[in-house]
């Protein structure tokens, strides 16, 4: 920064974080779905926005929501996505409701991504 003080030009030094791992879509609605039957995959994508890379940890999904595919690679790199995706496999009737969780390096870590459907 330029001024007319004795020391000009001065200098600051900055430090920037990232914007963290965003999640898109931040939570998934299956709708209902037959007792003992496995819904479609959804698709949940995982953005990296920090300007470093982050070590990616366990991603599991709980109660009646099954992770059946992760394509996230061990190190995800700044301005990079992978996917995972969930079903739903209600076995019982009624409101069904569970959380993707996404562990990782971020400060942020874990991330969820929260999940509903109805067990019909």
């Amino acid at each position: 920064m330029a001024s007319s003080g004795p020391a000009s030009p001065e200098r600051v030094n900055l430090v920037a974080t990232g914007l963290g791992v965003v999640l898109s879509p931040s939570s998934l609605g299956f709708g209902s779905q037959t007792v003992g039957t496995t819904s479609a995959p959804r698709t949940v994508t995982i953005t990296n926005q920090n300007v470093t890379s982050i070590v990616m940890g366990d991603i599991s999904a709980t109660d009646d929501f099954i992770l059946s595919a992760n394509n996230c690679p061990a190190t995800l790199g700044p301005a990079k996505s992978c996917t995972i995706q969930v079903e739903f496999a209600p076995d019982e009737t009624g409101a069904a409701t569970g959380t993707i969780d996404i562990s990782d390096e971020d400060p942020a870590s874990p991330q969820k991504v929260s999940l509903c459907g109805m067990g019909k």
